[in-house]
């Protein structure tokens, strides 16, 4: 599926080794923007093309600057898969997106087609798993945060496991702009998100 391109690219901080890889439609600007004001040193890497490279794609260039992937701490984040399908289509709905990125076919199908035929014949493929997992499993040293609990993982994560910040504070932005996402779904769709998505449920991040 094509993905909106983006200017910016992966954060890392190699002096406090920390790196953020973001999915599209999470919720990841306003965490990119704490860790750009807090963390010291974290830049972007010109090595990676967008903000939405893959973790296999941050270890690869990793590797390409002699550091050892396994020595780097990777913070990602999680929505809700039912939220994140319908934050996608309402975002590829709306007038944030260039006119160059209306033209991709995917674009334009969910443009001129309802959010069931969107479900059904453009998001059938996993959105977080080819993101997140490197020969079939999720790195120990990938630390999840959730959106719905944006917070409390936050400071979970940044201050109790990796002891970067004492106090973490993170905005929400970009939000879409849509009501709660149950309204736009039927139990078919709601089936079909549940295995696209089947990774993050399996893996126990969020319940059906």
């Amino acid at each position: 599926m094509a993905r909106r391109c983006q200017a910016q690219k992966v954060l890392y901080s190699e002096r406090r080794n920390l790196a953020f890889v973001h999915i599209h439609k999470t919720g990841g600007i306003s965490l990119r923007e704490f860790l750009r004001k807090r963390i010291r040193g974290m830049l972007e890497m010109p090595d990676l093309p967008d903000a939405h490279c893959t973790v296999a794609q941050l270890f690869d260039a990793l590797r390409k600057r002699g550091s050892d992937p396994s020595d780097v701490r990777v913070i990602t984040i999680l929505r809700n898969p039912y939220a994140h399908a319908l934050s996608i289509y309402t975002f590829w709905n709306s007038d944030a997106i260039t006119p160059h990125e209306r033209e991709l076919p995917t674009v334009s199908y969910a443009r001129t087609h309802s959010f069931r035929d969107f479900l059904f014949n453009v998001l059938i493929n996993d959105q977080y798993a080819p993101a997140l997992l490197v020969d079939g499993e999720l790195p120990s040293n990938v630390h999840v945060v959730k959106l719905e609990s944006l917070a409390e993982d936050a400071q979970r994560v940044l201050h109790d496991e990796l002891g970067l910040v004492r106090r973490v504070k993170v905005g929400k932005r970009n939000a879409s702009d849509h009501g709660p996402y149950l309204d736009y779904y039927d139990p078919d769709m709601l089936a079909h998100v549940r295995n696209v998505y089947s990774w993050c449920f399996d893996a126990g991040f969020y319940r059906d």
